[in-house]
């Protein structure tokens, strides 16, 4: 790992380690290290193994992806907790599955014609605001930069919890 990537790793560890409220010691004998090599990995001193990186992750329920800075989601289960989850998927599956249905309030449609439905004004907005967006993108009114920056930008509006 770089310095950077090793930094990010070495804070979100002791942060998943505190929010768990348990000592270095206890959460060294649940990945199997020792709690001198904890405390190098949280104090930025020693690069762990990938199949500790791994034993973390496994134990905890976190995303490896989240642990080295790659994902802003921490847990590893499927299940969005607010609108910016929610949004993300879509935007994960926008090219390959999703079109926007014109005029159609809350809803996405795919080839086989279903639709996605939402019940939540905020969710409209959001379908709104992206119609018009990926509008003004195809056309070509747009890059993909700017695009992109929109994108960053919602996902940090959206923060709000769903209750599921």
């Amino acid at each position: 790992m770089h310095n950077v990537e090793l930094q990010i790793f070495s804070s979100r560890l002791k942060q998943l380690r505190t929010s768990l409220n348990i000592t270095q010691k206890e959460f060294a004998d649940k990945i199997g290290v020792t709690a001198a090599a904890l405390s190098a990995y949280e104090n930025n001193q020693k690069n762990p193994s990938i199949a500790v990186a791994k034993r973390i992750s496994q134990s905890f329920h976190i995303s490896i992806d989240w642990l080295c800075g790659l994902s802003e989601k921490m847990a590893i289960d499927e299940k969005p907790k607010n609108f910016s989850d929610v949004i993300q998927l879509l935007f994960l599956i926008e090219d390959s599955y999703l079109q926007i249905m014109p005029k159609a309030k809350f809803s996405i449609t795919g080839k086989s014609k279903s639709a996605l439905i939402f019940g939540d004004s905020e969710m409209g907005d959001f379908i709104e605001e992206w119609e018009k967006m990926k509008d003004l993108h195809e056309k070509q009114l747009i890059d993909e930069d700017v695009y992109n920056l929109w994108k960053e930008k919602i996902l940090k509006e959206y923060k709000k919890n769903i209750d599921l």
